[in-house]
């Protein structure tokens, strides 16, 4: 969608973007494309959303307006993290700690 068609005054830009998941249509055939991204900006009808976007040999992002009806949130789980602190306690060199040889 053309960025001009989005009126500028009404667009809210939030300080932190939210995770969404979108789904793209292409004017020149391609299938749609469901992907994950952010919505960086909205208005009532169209959401800006920043997607990973390949680009020749990397992977970078693109930002694209998309109508509203297209995107939903997603939420985004905590990574898993390592052993719990307590565990980790055990396997780091304690004070008053020697190597044998």
């Amino acid at each position: 969608m053309p960025a001009d068609r989005v009126d500028e005054r009404l667009v809210y830009r939030p300080d932190r973007s939210w995770p969404v998941w979108v789904t793209l249509t292409f004017p020149n055939g391609e299938p749609d494309q469901t992907t994950d991204g952010f919505a960086v900006a909205w208005t009532r009808e169209y959401v800006l959303v920043q997607v990973r976007w390949q680009v020749e040999y990397y992977l970078g992002t693109r930002s694209f307006w998309v109508e509203a009806g297209k995107v939903s949130r997603r939420r985004i789980e905590p990574s898993r993290r390592g052993p719990n602190p307590e565990q980790q306690a055990y396997a780091r060199p304690q004070r008053d700690w020697r190597r044998v040889e």
